[in-house]
């Protein structure tokens, strides 16, 4: 139910700012290259050698790794939040032949829509989850305590609605815990090192032909700098241009609204 949430316009205007950079960073290689840094430094480069071979095989890998599993959080995220949603679907309907639920349901359409409304925000721009939703939880729970069951089909009820929004709870704080920092710090030294060590072998090479060295310079930094953007902007699920939004929790709003008429 949970849905990925794209901006055209941001994507084209990124594009632009990594066109810029690369173009930027090319420039400089042909400023460097014209003073003479490599004569003056002495160094001839490594891009045909072995080692070299072997460091970008290795630098690689923790681009792929790094994509790969971040992907899966965001997928991870996705399904937790429909989860949630649904969760909570469960919980209302369940509750609905339980006589003295309706503040307890009716609590449950105002967290929902707390949810929708200042909790997704928040978690786009600040990468937080609301307090005021936290609160409205508590409510709900301790509305729950004050439903009663009046016979065992009603007791069975209210095992199945504790049940549910158990779920939903321990599928919010899976929420909370995957907002931010899904990548190792370390492996962002890595990709960040990595980066600049072949900036720095890139600015030395010599392919022979001027127009081919730039096309190939150019299009290998924009590559790097989409890759490494990429992946800080999936290590975030619920926020920045690849994100989980609140799909499947406007559905559910919907349906239980329409159920409540």
């Amino acid at each position: 139910m949970a849905s990925f949430a794209l901006n055209e316009m941001t994507i084209f205007r990124l594009l632009i700012l990594i066109t810029c950079v690369s173009t930027i960073i090319l420039c400089l290689f042909y400023q460097l290259r014209k003073h003479g840094i490599a004569k003056y430094l002495n160094y001839k480069g490594y891009s045909n050698s072995n080692i070299f071979t072997l460091f970008i095989s290795i630098y690689a890998f923790f681009l792929g790794f790094s994509i790969v599993t971040l992907w899966n959080q965001i997928v991870s995220a996705r399904q937790a939040t429909t989860n949630e949603a649904v969760s909570l679907m469960t919980t209302y309907t369940a509750a609905i032949p339980l006589k003295s639920s309706n503040a307890f349901r009716n609590s449950i359409i105002e967290y929902i829509n707390i949810v929708i409304s200042e909790e997704w925000p928040l978690m786009d721009s600040q990468s937080k989850m609301s307090q005021k939703a936290w609160d409205k939880l508590d409510i709900i729970w301790s509305q729950f305590t004050e439903v009663k069951a009046h016979n065992e089909d009603q007791r069975n009820i209210c095992d199945i609605v504790f049940n549910a929004l158990s779920q939903s709870c321990e599928h919010r704080i899976g929420r909370n815990i995957m907002l931010y920092g899904n990548l190792y710090p370390l492996i962002w030294i890595i990709l960040i090192i990595g980066f600049c060590a072949i900036l720095i072998e890139m600015l030395f090479q010599d392919i022979g032909n001027h127009i081919a060295r730039a096309l190939f310079e150019f299009f290998t930094i924009f590559l790097l700098i989409s890759c490494l953007y990429l992946i800080y902007d999936m290590g975030m699920p619920f926020s920045g241009l690849v994100r989980v939004d609140a799909h499947a929790f406007r559905e559910v709003g919907a349906y239980i609204n329409q159920m409540s008429k």
